[in-house]
This record gives structure tokens, C-alpha cells and sequence, in this order.
């Protein structure tokens, strides 16, 4: 087959005359849409640790911030609590400030972990009761509009 000027009419009578390709019907039939014969190149990520502790800063830290964290207030006057009950009972009974100091800081650490968790088991129990209650009143509407249809 030739190009345009040097072809005859012949050839090109049976282009006219020629069928039409079927379009593809199935994926297996459509040509691949990119090379396979490459092989991919890995793109080096970084782990979820290390995006976190990227987005980690200064701010974050703020007073504002961390007062503005549930329980953050209760869980730290616990354990500033704890640590003055921990650390005066330890000095005062064994005299040594390396002792007290251990057991103080032991001491706010638990206080801080014990009201942290306090704090979120009462939020927690609040908050189902809130949503039981916000259930209970959708039933509630939805009986009196079925009462009212009847």
C-alpha cells in the first residue's frame, strides 16, 4: 500500500469497503496503558513515625494548647497531689533526697496516669448517656409522628 498520490483507486475503494474494527469489549482486548517491561522504581517514603514527629513543634506546647486537652488539668493536679503526698512521706521517713525525688516523680507520673484515666472514664460514661438520651428523644419524635398519622 502506498500513500496518497501514488496509490490507485483500487486501494482505496477497499479501505471505503472494509469493515470497521469492533470496539474492545473487555480489558483483555484494550492495549496496556503503560510499559510493563520497566521495572518500578520503589519512591523511598517516609515512615508514619517520622511524619509525625516532623509535625511535631514548639506551639504545640503552648500553655494554651495543653490546657485546652480534656483531662489534662485533672490528671495534673493528681499528680502534683501524689508527688507532694509521695515525696513528704518519703523524706520524712527515710531522710534521703535521692529516695524522695525517685519516689515523688514515681508518684506524679501515677497520679498523672490514674486521673488521666479517671477523667476519660467519667467523659466516656457522659457521653454515652448523652447519646442514649439523644436516641431515646428521636424515638421518642418518631412515635408522636406515627400517633399523629394514625
Amino acid at each position: 500500500m502506498a500513500w496518497w498520490p501514488f496509490s490507485n483507486k483500487k486501494n482505496s475503494q477497499e479501505k471505503q469497503q472494509k469493515e470497521p474494527e469492533p470496539e474492545p469489549r473487555y480489558l483483555d482486548e484494550l492495549p496496556p496503558k503503560f510499559d510493563d517491561s520497566k521495572q518500578a522504581v520503589p519512591i523511598p517514603s517516609t515512615s508514619p513515625l517520622k511524619q509525625a514527629v516532623n509535625k511535631i513543634s514548639i506551639e504545640d506546647f503552648s500553655p494554651a494548647n495543653l490546657i485546652s486537652i480534656p483531662c489534662f488539668r485533672d490528671a495534673g493536679l493528681s499528680g502534683f497531689t501524689v508527688m507532694a503526698v509521695f515525696g513528704s512521706i518519703t523524706f520524712l521517713y527515710h531522710k534521703n533526697i535521692q529516695k524522695t525525688t525517685n519516689w515523688a516523680f514515681g508518684g506524679f507520673l501515677l497520679g498523672s496516669i490514674f486521673g488521666w484515666e479517671q477523667c476519660n472514664s467519667i467523659r466516656r460514661k457522659s457521653m454515652m448517656t448523652a447519646q442514649i438520651a439523644k436516641e431515646s428523644l428521636e424515638q421518642r419524635k418518631q412515635q408522636e409522628l406515627r400517633n399523629k398519622v394514625k
